[in-house]
């Protein structure tokens, strides 16, 4: 809101599990809105909220979404997969564990960190997605 007048709206309707609002849901890189909900990843154009794009990148729910800048792509956390997407929403590559993703992640130096459902700790190298480490 400008001055308390609505600038722009927009409703997202889609589907896959459910996910909650928190700080990771959305990015900007000031000319797009990127928003995780639901199994997928939308591109709205800003100011006026258009739909740029939408795909789906986790077979069950997205959780999260983070901006790359030093590699000018997003980072989304999954249930099932940790992805790279290009601001353009290409797939860039997608890393699976052995169970589901449930812990927070932690990017640190061209590396995520996340851990599973049995409490298996990944490290996924993001410049290719490979994973070079797993800890029990």
């Amino acid at each position: 809101m400008e001055n308390k007048a609505l600038l722009s709206s927009a409703v997202l309707i889609g589907i896959g599990g459910a996910t909650g609002v928190h700080e990771n849901s959305i990015v900007l890189d000031g000319s797009s809105l990127y928003v995780a909900a639901g199994d997928a990843l939308y591109s709205l154009s800003l100011p006026t909220l258009e739909l740029n794009w939408c795909e789906q990148v986790d077979l069950a729910a997205c959780f999260g979404v983070f901006l790359l800048p030093n590699r000018d792509c997003l980072l989304t956390c999954g249930e099932l997969e940790i992805g790279c997407y290009s601001k353009a929403g290409e797939k860039l590559w997608g890393s699976s564990g052995g169970d589901i993703f449930t812990g927070e992640i932690e990017i640190k130096n061209n590396m995520a960190e996340v851990s599973d459902f049995i409490g298996d700790t990944y490290e996924i190298d993001l410049h290719n997605g490979k994973i070079v480490n797993i800890r029990s």
